[in-house]
């Protein structure tokens, strides 16, 4: 199983809570310009599973990281974790090309 996990949480407990449970051998990928990246590498040492990050940066234009994550990975579903989706152009053009995909976008506020 593959998850693209993104947004703009740093609450470990609320990240590992929501990936609790996933299948052996779940992979997870993420980007490295949010502080979020490095939780979820956490979680997934813990847990034995793999993590593909993107590695980008906040000057750097994302849509083409973005199309990769969702488009060479595909990811069955994408977990998003943010207060307001609305203030991060980066996140919600995720869950739009997620959305275009046919892939499932879960929010976590």
């Amino acid at each position: 199983m593959k998850v693209l996990v993104c947004g703009d949480t740093e609450d470990r407990e609320k990240v590992w809570w929501a990936l609790y449970g996933f299948p052996k051998g779940t992979e997870v990928i993420s980007d490295s310009k949010y502080p979020l990246s490095s939780l979820v590498d956490s979680i997934a040492i813990e847990f034995n599973w793999v993590h593909n990050i993107y590695i980008g940066d906040l000057q750097e234009d994302s849509g083409p990281r973005n199309q990769a994550m969702v488009g060479v990975e595909k990811p069955e579903f994408v977990m998003v974790f943010h207060s307001d989706m609305s203030k991060d152009p980066n996140v919600v053009d995720i869950a739009r090309k997620a959305k275009q995909k046919g892939i499932a976008v879960i929010v976590i506020r």
